[in-house]
């Protein structure tokens, strides 16, 4: 945004520049190759097209014959909305500033980072000044807001400072936040961060900048069953499955030109199909199989909360994973497991698998779990599992050797079988095979999270998303070591 004459003529004189490159560029089209001709008149095009709306932003702003008064409809818009006003107004960055008694230096601060660190009571006197009028939704609290206070009350409801700086700001008031001295009130950031938060979990910044504590609203998912092993954090839980709701959200909306199928039910009609049309019992073909019947996938990877949840928003299926492990197997295991709920059709269901091994022992997670394995191995698991049992004679010592050879009998992944055999013997009270699955697991030599994002983008239409949503969508998407 163009903010003062200097960087009016400035910007002026670089479109002028970008004119006559275009018309060189032209010049010389039948010498160059005609990717490389597209690519770079694009990126010029591009260019110039952005600086010559922010000349006629200016411009039609300099124009105004009456002092306008700029409707507020959000916190967001407050930092532009102050700088248009006094640009509207006449108002040099000096005139503004002896208006309110600072330096000119300081207006061009504020201006130059949006007002970001600017105190409160700063910013109520130069929207008296400015004339700016906020509509009934958008108001500023009467008292500063520290950054302590904000991040103490949103710990309150299980969001920490670090997952709010890292999934839910944009980068540029992620720096800022990130970069605060704690002594200062950076009342503008509060106002932002608030608005941006509360749109995901349904609250007002109001809301969030009150003294009154605030209140998860876990109505947005009804029919949410948590299995919770001991010393989870049951508000961060809470809190972070209402963040994947709101993702699942826009997933669901990135991909609303994808025509839902009829799921199958049958494990080993599954099995065959993928075996037959996509070749090797993998990720990348399981993930593939399943949004090719309008079942969109993608994975996270924040620590705590559930390794997989299904969501079924309008009568469509959202599966999200949430694994950090190498283990190709237990990627696939999940998303099957997933799978089975999608085909059950009963409202919006989470599945907890934390890192522990901790599996739900009810019959709806135990049919699941039975029909990922069956879909995985192509064969009954449990007559499997009885052959691995025989062959062990039930001698926890033996079974690693029993499992190798049966799966190599059967000509099914050994993986695989080794999970279905913990599972099924954690069932029965034995927790002692989990380890030797472990050591038996096959490690992907490519992080499964970004096989699945990959796939993601070639089915999603970004651009049903706005600018804000896209950006939480893409930082949800940004895994450690990426």
């Amino acid at each position: 945004m163009i903010k003062n004459e200097l960087q009016y003529r400035i910007t002026k004189t670089q479109v002028k520049k970008f004119i006559t490159q275009l018309n060189q560029l032209k010049t010389k089209e039948d010498d160059l190759d005609p990717i490389l001709f597209q690519a770079e008149k694009d990126a010029i095009e591009s260019q110039l097209e952005e600086m010559q709306k922010e000349l006629e932003e200016y411009e039609q702003l300099q124009r105004s014959k009456s002092p306008p008064l700029l409707e507020l409809r959000s916190i967001e818009e407050l930092p532009r909305a102050l700088i248009k006003a006094r640009i509207a107004l006449g108002l040099t960055q000096k005139d503004l500033a002896g208006l309110i008694g600072v330096k000119e230096q300081q207006i061009q601060r504020w201006e130059a980072i949006e007002y970001s660190t600017t105190n409160l009571t700063r910013i109520k006197e130069i929207i008296k000044i400015l004339n700016i009028v906020t509509l009934k939704n958008v108001h500023l609290p009467r008292e500063s807001v520290s950054l302590s206070d904000f991040f103490k009350k949103m710990k309150d409801v299980g969001l920490d400072q670090k997952f709010i700086v890292k999934r839910l700001l944009p980068p540029l008031l992620a720096s800022r936040f990130e970069d605060q001295d704690k002594r200062i009130a950076p009342d503008l950031l509060v106002l932002q961060a608030s608005a941006l938060i509360g749109k995901i979990f349904h609250w007002t910044p109001e809301e969030i900048l009150s003294d009154t504590p605030l209140q998860l609203n876990t109505a947005l998912i009804p029919e949410i069953r948590f299995k919770l092993p001991k010393r989870r954090n049951e508000l961060q839980v809470n809190a972070y499955t209402v963040y994947s709701h709101y993702i699942a959200l826009l997933v669901a909306q990135a991909t609303e030109h994808l025509a839902p199928k009829s799921l199958p039910t049958d494990p080993y009609e599954i099995y065959h199909t993928i075996q037959s049309q996509y070749g090797a019992l993998k990720i990348e073909n399981v993930v593939r199989y399943i949004w090719e019947l309008g079942v969109p996938i993608i994975a996270l990877s924040d620590p705590g909360a559930f390794h997989a949840v299904c969501f079924q928003i309008q009568n469509r299926n959202i599966i999200i994973l949430k694994q950090k492990t190498l283990s190709e197997a237990r990627w696939m295991f999940d998303l099957l497991h997933e799978f089975w709920h999608a085909t059950q059709k009963r409202g919006h269901i989470v599945h907890l698998t934390p890192e522990s091994g901790y599996i739900s022992g009810n019959s709806e997670d135990i049919t699941a779990s039975q029909f990922a394995a069956a879909a995985l191995l192509g064969k009954n698991p449990q007559i499997l599992a009885e052959k691995c049992m025989q062959e062990s004679y039930n001698d926890a010592r033996r079974m690693k050797r029993a499992i190798y050879s049966i799966a190599r009998k059967e000509g099914v992944r050994t993986d695989v079988l080794a999970n279905y055999i913990a599972f099924r013997l954690y069932l029965e009270g034995d927790n002692s095979i989990w380890g030797i699955a472990e050591s038996l697991q096959e490690k992907s030599r490519i992080d499964s999270r970004i096989i699945i994002k990959n796939i993601f983008l070639e089915y999603a239409d970004l651009g049903a998303l706005s600018a804000p949503d896209l950006e939480l969508l893409r930082k949800a998407l940004i895994y450690e070591g990426e």
